[in-house]
């Protein structure tokens, strides 16, 4: 093994230690923007996210502000509840989720931190409508991850499906996660929710046996140095 290739794999062990394990901010969107939805008038405009999910609040609403961790292009992120396509869908995680496709096709992204190490992109999707031509969205990861997923759902019901992705990083920096609509733009469009990144822990003897092996290799420097 090569001191790179020891110097690598010593970065990854102390990387994955040192990563955090949940580096998506508002992952399962379940924080109140604090304020009202600002959709044009007449489609999702002027819902209270916390009335959201209530018999006498609205289902759904469009924010283009406010949203924690989240940013979006001028259509919006639209949040829905278990209200919204009752019963055929509820979040798969707390009491909201998103459509990423507004008035029109839409976008929403963030930066996340990223360490040395080995790590798992997971989100959760479901089809709104019965075409694949309508329910594609695509996923993106700046030189991690960059894939296009859709479905549809037969028998009258939606569900979700976990997807995951993993990759590794061999220096810290920041990255931009992004997912967008891909399908036809009419305002029915692929759902997303719980999305995180996580840290994929290396086995425990491989991980002792690359430390042992950085621990050779520092002193074997060393030594050399003392020659």
């Amino acid at each position: 093994m090569s001191f790179r290739t020891l110097a690598l794999a010593t970065a990854l062990i102390f990387g994955t230690g040192a990563a955090s394990a949940a580096v998506v901010t508002n992952g399962s969107f379940e924080l109140d923007p604090g304020v009202v939805s600002q959709g044009v008038a007449g489609h999702g405009r002027g819902a209270v996210f916390s009335e959201l999910p209530t018999p006498q609040g609205r289902s759904w609403g469009i924010w283009t502000s406010g949203v924690a961790g989240w940013s979006s292009d001028p259509n919006g992120i639209e949040f829905q509840t278990k209200s919204t396509l009752n019963p055929d869908l509820t979040p798969s995680h707390g009491n909201y989720y998103v459509e990423l496709d507004t008035r029109r096709n839409s976008r929403i992204f963030q930066n996340v931190n990223l360490n040395p190490g080995r790590y798992n992109l997971s989100f959760d999707y479901a089809p709104r409508v019965n075409s694949n031509s309508s329910n594609a969205i695509a996923v993106t990861l700046d030189g991690y991850v960059d894939e296009l997923v859709s479905s549809s759902y037969s028998g009258g019901t939606r569900e979700w499906t976990t997807f995951n992705y993993g990759f590794d990083v061999a220096a810290s920096g920041l990255a931009e996660l992004g997912f967008s609509a891909r399908g036809s733009s009419n305002s029915l469009g692929g759902l997303l929710d719980n999305v995180s990144i996580s840290v994929v822990p290396l086995p425990g003897g491989l991980a002792l046996m690359l430390s042992a092996l950085a621990g050779l290799g520092f002193m074997r420097r060393m030594r050399s140095g003392a020659a």
